[in-house]
């Protein structure tokens, strides 16, 4: 956590943020119409959900190199397309960092390597499924919930 001193309608006062590296998302296409959703259990919220692959920029890292390393290392797939979608602030009010949203297709089999603190299981399941779980709340990430409807509205097309 970082304090900031800034000017608020002529006031010093103190404001604190949290210091976090980008992240690079990447919403996986099996095939033309359907992803690869991961389901993990998040310590911090104490529950298993559904989400796409993610993880933080490394040193060197471009957000493309980052999203093919990651969606490697969480799925075991390597991607030979990758489109940007998007790039957003999952929480400007107290987060510094970005979140580069990819859609990757072309999967083909690499080497899965999840870090020591990571138990994922996968789902394949159709696009228009994954947007059906959104409007019942089973997909609660906010990434995730960005990427598919981002891809819905203005890769899709919103019929």
């Amino acid at each position: 956590m970082e304090r900031q001193r800034i000017n608020v309608r002529g006031k010093r006062v103190d404001y604190y943020r949290v210091v976090k590296r980008d992240v690079a998302v990447i919403l996986p296409f099996l095939d033309r119409d359907h992803i690869l959703l991961e389901r993990q259990y998040r310590p911090p919220i104490g529950l298993k959900i559904f989400e796409i692959p993610a993880g933080h920029l490394n040193k060197g890292d471009t957000p493309a190199s980052a999203a093919k390393r990651e969606l490697e290392e969480e799925t075991g797939y390597r991607c030979s397309r990758l489109k940007r979608l998007a790039v957003t602030y999952p929480s400007p009010g107290i987060l510094s960092n970005k979140e580069y949203i990819y859609a990757a297709e072309g999967l083909k089999k690499g080497k899965i390597s999840l870090d020591k603190d990571e138990e994922i299981s996968f789902i394949g399941i159709n696009i228009r499924t994954a947007i059906e779980m959104i409007k019942r709340n089973e997909i609660k990430d906010a990434k995730t919930i960005a990427a598919i409807l981002y891809y819905k509205n203005f890769v899709m097309g919103s019929d």
